[in-house]
């Protein structure tokens, strides 16, 4: 794996460095309280100086990995301190790019070396308007467009031509330079969770409505609660693969993060049931599972997709293979419904089609609660 990080890098002036001010401007926006320590914090922002260099490194959640936010508070910065900024950004070792802000020179300025894996890159390079910026513009050309196995290797090139050390410019990755005097900020968001909202939950998984399970195989099914927290979970398998009996449930139970994160498993009994319009499934519920709350909204994407990796709910299931249907060439569709049980409108379903078919069946979906 390779190395990730984002950073923005305040040039250093005459007046006096007030770091409060610098947190305060990344927090522009949002409503937020501050906190004493890291343990409670939902975000988190240092800002440290190192001896001997120009530059004035911030770190935080809330620009990690968004070059658009990135961006924007390196040119707040610039305009609000009247000095340069320069935001850094490295995905996976991948790709590297700079965005150099002189907002009282109207400067606005690029550079990258090393390619996306996924998606379009931000913005084109264009060095020469980098001249008045470095201290030699040819060899600042000669390192942004040299061949690397790790893109950010580019910045041992660009150390003595932006005078930025190496491992201020990779802040935010796995190292800080031991001389740093860090100063550390700490908030919390100021949440409007509403305990009557309803539990509802939705999928934890890309954006696909179809999905595969294979027989004879445990397979696993996320969910996240999109309301209020609440408790009692009912779980729905059906579709035509058990309405003609070419699978049965061998072992069904649920998965989720206990109160000191470790791992719950909790097998859950699945017995025939039938709904009111006569449709045969397999039904089995937990009237004292937790279901945590939604994660709040504003929380920077990392922390948010940590968050929900947590919170998620999983049905994990083995399904095994009828023997006299073992060599069918094709199996039917499965229906895999999570229910919260104080509000059975709040359920959520995932198709899914037994590998390698390629191709799913239209038929009614339908629950027995």
């Amino acid at each position: 794996m390779g190395l990730f990080f984002s950073n923005i890098q305040i040039r250093r002036t005459e007046n006096e460095l007030d770091f409060a001010q610098i947190a305060a401007v990344l927090t522009e926006g949002r409503d937020l309280s501050a906190v004493d320590n890291e343990e409670e914090a939902d975000i988190a922002l240092s800002v440290f100086t190192v001896a001997d260099s120009p530059w004035i490194t911030v770190c935080s959640d809330l620009i990690e990995g968004d070059f658009e936010e990135l961006g924007a508070k390196a040119r707040r910065l610039s305009e609000t301190l009247q000095t340069q900024t320069l935001a850094l950004a490295c995905l996976d070792s991948n790709y590297f790019c700079m965005n150099l802000i002189d907002a009282a020179n109207g400067a606005d300025l690029w550079a990258a070396n090393g390619r996306m894996t996924e998606g379009k890159a931000p913005r084109r390079s264009s060095l020469a308007p980098w001249k008045r910026y470095v201290s030699d513009i040819e060899a600042f050309k000669r390192t942004m467009r040299g061949k690397y196995v790790f893109a950010e290797a580019c910045l041992d090139g660009l150390e003595p031509l932006l005078s930025l050390p190496v491992l201020q410019g990779e802040a935010g990755g796995d190292e800080l330079p031991e001389d740093a005097e860090i100063h550390c900020f700490y908030y919390v968001l100021n949440r409007r969770e509403n305990e009557k909202v309803p539990p509802r939950f939705n999928y934890n998984l890309p954006s696909c409505h179809y999905v595969y399970f294979e027989g004879n195989k445990e397979n696993v099914i996320g969910f996240l609660n999109q309301g209020g927290k609440s408790k009692g979970v009912g779980v729905w398998l059906s579709g035509p693969c058990i309405w003609k009996h070419e699978f049965r449930a061998t072992k069904t139970m649920l998965q989720m993060r206990g109160a000191h994160d470790e791992w719950q498993f909790v097998p859950i009994e699945m017995k025939e049931a039938t709904t009111a319009d006569g449709v045969s499934g397999l039904y089995g519920e937990c009237a004292d599972l937790r279901i945590p709350p939604a994660v709040p909204e504003g929380l920077p994407w990392k922390r948010k997709m940590d968050m929900e990796a947590r919170r998620a709910i999983c049905i994990r299931f083995s399904l095994e293979k009828d023997q006299a249907k073992e060599d069918a060439e094709e199996y039917g569709d499965l229906q895999v419904t999570m229910i919260p049980l104080q509000n059975v409108s709040g359920q959520s379903s995932w198709v899914m089609t037994c590998y390698p078919k390629e191709t799913w069946q239209e038929w009614l979906r339908t629950t027995p609660i």
